[in-house]
């Protein structure tokens, strides 16, 4: 159960050498509208660090060590109109590719750019396009193998549920490939 802090709307972590956030860490603020992780030494971010941020409306997570952004990190948080990502290390590689449309309808701070590969280094992160990420991987003539796990034959009754971890290895994209 978590006890819920009403009142606090603000929330400035500058310079607090924090370099993890868990999943939930936020669960019980959900009024706060403006957080500041500036200065710290966050490598990675999540969407489950941010789970419980309702109303947050600005989020400055400048001055970090972040080079990845994955493209469902912030589509929840509806009510963000404001991020700035400058002076991260970003890498504009393929796995961007998903927050671009997002960073789409959000203002950006001004040097929220991209550090590497060499050839988008200061790009924009709004100037970004798919086309520049080189994300096309060459066509292969085998298909990729699958192992999903567990491996084993299991009985299973109307109710239960099951966790399966798949993972497809291949240079091939999957398309209309649907688990059940």
């Amino acid at each position: 159960m978590y006890l819920y802090n009403i009142c606090l709307c603000f929330r400035d972590l500058t310079k607090n050498l924090i370099s993890i956030i868990q999943d939930g860490a936020f669960l019980g603020t959900p009024n706060l509208k403006f957080l500041t992780l500036t200065d710290n030494k966050l490598k990675n971010i999540s969407q489950g660090m941010f789970d419980g941020l309702f109303a947050l409306e600005q989020l400055k997570i400048n001055k970090n060590m972040i080079t990845q952004i994955p493209g469902n990190t912030f589509t929840f948080l509806v009510h963000l109109t404001r991020i700035d990502l400058s002076e991260n290390p970003l890498v504009c590689d393929c796995e961007i590719a998903g927050f671009l449309d997002w960073a789409k309808k959000v203002k950006l701070g001004p040097k929220s750019e991209c550090h590497e590969p060499a050839n988008l280094k200061d790009i924009w992160i709004k100037n970004l396009r798919l086309d520049m990420l080189n994300c096309v991987r060459p066509k292969s003539n085998s298909p990729p193998e699958i192992e999903i796990i567990p491996n084993s034959n299991l009985v299973l009754f109307e109710g239960d549920s099951i966790e399966l971890l798949c993972q497809a290895v291949g240079t091939d994209a999957l398309e209309g490939v649907i688990l059940t």
